[in-house]
């Protein structure tokens, strides 16, 4: 995974989004 794909991940987790 990229730091790019990891910034995407931990900012949909903020917003609840990541299952």
């Amino acid at each position: 995974m990229s730091e790019y794909d990891k910034v995407k991940v931990k900012k949909l987790c903020l917003k609840g989004e990541k299952t």
